[in-house]
Order: structure tokens, then C-alpha cells, then sequence
């Protein structure tokens, strides 16, 4: 089995993205229809990615009725309409790093049915602690044997059938986890089965952490990104979301960092191509005002998430959103301090792509 990659990991991604059509291949043809000139390049990074989705919809030809469920992101607090977990990452609570293969399935099943009252309470928790109506008078710290959880979720900020939905998947938690892995068998199945097509982007993947001295000096040197030294990290390769890199804070006691097969070459061609391409992106990435002056706040000084989503009147992972794009584009750092993530602006690239902004124009009267 190839180190760092988790098939059921990738097979929630699948559904994910399929049922809030997602695909790979709507992402290859959104990006060559704005960059007609990097087609191949394009095509080539994403080909596996998008060879196994097609691999799985022979599979799976049609989406079983609660995939939707399960699968479908939810958008809806205080308005924000960015997307939160689905069903499927709460009911796993991840890390689901265990040796996942299809034969592993039962053991993965029942190590989550045997889960602690408690540890499903943090489950809930976790999902609910982005929203700023979680938190505790004076910031004590809430103790998940002690929660009402159905009480937190229905004075949450969700959205009314939001709220309907958790309340469910509270009260009928193994059903669920049941059901959930039902449908996923067949989708481990057919990754697992399909390994020829991936094995050498998660290989690369597994290179680049090696030579540069491991997950820590990864994150630092390619995503300007500081892991908390010593934490127990866990690293997962995705091969169906090969343009991402995602930080989740761990429901018990670790840290997931998912890095997506073919981020860092996605990254340097879509960011940092000729200089009209590499202006081009970074004027639509600044393009969105929230962004910009969230950019403007962290080069006064680092702040941290809540911080962020208090002085802009947003929620956390509306300002997950911003800050991941930020910091994959290089003009952000992310690193940890007293376990709550700090984002800085990073002075050097802004001042470089200052550079690029006034030579692009001298080059053109030199012309």
C-alpha cells in the first residue's frame, strides 16, 4: 500500500465532488478555457486525476438517493454561503488514516461504531467550533462529556435544515455510519483497484516530503505553512483532489494535513507562469474585496483565524477560504503559536510582485 494514501479518503472526495459537480475535469476545462495556452501542461497534471473519476462513474453510474446527504456540502451560517464538512467527514472524523484499503472496511466501520460517547461528542464539537456562537463565556474551554450536543446545534448559526440535518446524524449516528459505508465500498474498491493510474503522482508526492526532511519542512518551504513543532501530524496524498492543500485541526489531538498530488505543479503554472499569466491571476485573486483587505490586515501585523473573522463579520472557514488561497499564491504565510493558527503577509513575494507589476509595464514602453 502506498504511504500517505488513504482510499476512502479519496473516495469521500469522489462523491463530493460529484454530487456538488466538482469534477476534475469541469476544474481542467475552467482553467484551459482562461488559459487557452496551458492545455497541455494542464492536461497532463490532471489526467490521472480525472482517468480515475472516470474509472469510478463506470463504477458508479448513478448516485444512490442519500448521496446528497452525505455528501453535499453545507453552506448556509449567518448568510456566508461557503461550505463547512459534509455528513461524511463528520461521521469518519477524520483522521481515518488506518491502513485504508477495501478489505480494511470493516475494521475502520467498527473502530468508528465504538467510539465513546465523548468522542462523538467532539466530532460534533469540532464541526461546531467555527462558529463564533460556540464559544464560552471568558473562553473556559468546553469539556465534550458535559455538552448537550442537540442544545449547541440548534442555537448554532446553521441554517434551519442544517441544523435539522446534524440533529439527525446526532441521534442516529452508527445507522449512518452504517449506511455511509455502504456506499462507499464500492468506490474503495475500484481505487483500490486502480492503482497503475496514480501510483507515480502519489509516489512524487512521497519524494518531495523526503527531500525536503519530511511533512514540517514541506509545508514550510512549498505552502508557506509552519506546522506546530512536535504535533502529531498526519499526512494524506490525494490523487482526486490533486489541487489542494487543506490544514484541519485534529478532532483527537492531531493534525491532518491533505495535499493534493499535483498542487505544487499546479500552483507554479497557474501563479507563477510568463509575466502577463502570473499578473493575470494575481489581479482575480485580489479581485475579491474581502480578500484584499484581509491581505492588508495580516501586512500590519500576524492575526490569527477568529481574530480575522471578527473584524471582518465572517465565520472561520470564510476565512479558511481566503487565507488558503492567499497563502498557496505566496502572499501569505500560515504558521502556529499557542495552538491557534496565524496568517502573515509574506513581504517579500508583495514586494515582488510589485516588481513584476512595474517591469511588465517598463518592458512594454521599452517596446
Amino acid at each position: 500500500m502506498l504511504k500517505y494514501y488513504y482510499p476512502v479518503d479519496d473516495a469521500v472526495v469522489y462523491f463530493i465532488n460529484r454530487v456538488n459537480k466538482t469534477e476534475n475535469a469541469a476544474y481542467l476545462n475552467r482553467h484551459i478555457a482562461k488559459y487557452p495556452e496551458l492545455k497541455k501542461q494542464l492536461e497532463a497534471l490532471l489526467s490521472p486525476s480525472i482517468e480515475l473519476e472516470k474509472q469510478l462513474s463506470l463504477k458508479i453510474r448513478s448516485l444512490d438517493r442519500e448521496c446528497d446527504f452525505f455528501f453535499g456540502l453545507d453552506r448556509s451560517v449567518s448568510g456566508s454561503s461557503q461550505p463547512i464538512w459534509s455528513a461524511a467527514n463528520l461521521l469518519l472524523g477524520y483522521p481515518a488514516g488506518l491502513g485504508e484499503t477495501a478489505q480494511g472496511l470493516d475494521e475502520l466501520l467498527n473502530s468508528r461504531l465504538a467510539l465513546s460517547v465523548e468522542s462523538r461528542n467532539k466530532l460534533f464539537l469540532s464541526y461546531l467550533s467555527d462558529l463564533d456562537d460556540t464559544e464560552t463565556d471568558g473562553g473556559a474551554e468546553r469539556s465534550a462529556d458535559e455538552e448537550d450536543i442537540p442544545s449547541l446545534i440548534a442555537s448554532s448559526k446553521l441554517s434551519s435544515l442544517t441544523r435539522i440535518k446534524l440533529s439527525e446524524l446526532y441521534c442516529n449516528f452508527d445507522d449512518h455510519l452504517r449506511r455511509l459505508f455502504e456506499i462507499l465500498r464500492p468506490a474503495v474498491e475500484v481505487i483500490d483497484s486502480s492503482v497503475k493510474l496514480y501510483r507515480a503522482e502519489v509516489e512524487r508526492q512521497i519524494q518531495r516530503f523526503d527531500e525536503a526532511g519530511g511533512l514540517g519542512a514541506y509545508m514550510s518551504a512549498y505552502h508557506s505553512f509552519e506546522l506546530s513543532a512536535g504535533g502529531g501530524h498526519k499526512a494524506h496524498i490525494s490523487v482526486l483532489a490533486p489541487h489542494t492543500v487543506n490544514i484541519c485541526d485534529g478532532v483527537f489531538d492531531s493534525m491532518d494535513v491533505y495535499v493534493g498530488c499535483a498542487v505544487v505543479e499546479l500552483s507554479r503554472l497557474l501563479y507563477f507562469g510568463n509575466d502577463s499569466e502570473h499578473l493575470t491571476v494575481m489581479f482575480k485573486l485580489l479581485s475579491d474585496k474581502t480578500r484584499l483587505e484581509m491581505l492588508r490586515a495580516i501586512s500590519a501585523r500576524p492575526m490569527y483565524g477568529q481574530e480575522l473573522a471578527e473584524m471582518f463579520s465572517v465565520t472561520a472557514p470564510t476565512v479558511s477560504y481566503h487565507m488558503t488561497k492567499l497563502v498557496i499564491s505566496g502572499l501569505a504565510e500560515s504558521y502556529f503559536d499557542g495552538g491557534k493558527s496565524f496568517f502573515k503577509a509574506n513581504a517579500k513575494n508583495l514586494l515582488a510582485l510589485e516588481k513584476s507589476f512595474q517591469d511588465f509595464f517598463d518592458s512594454g514602453k521599452k517596446r
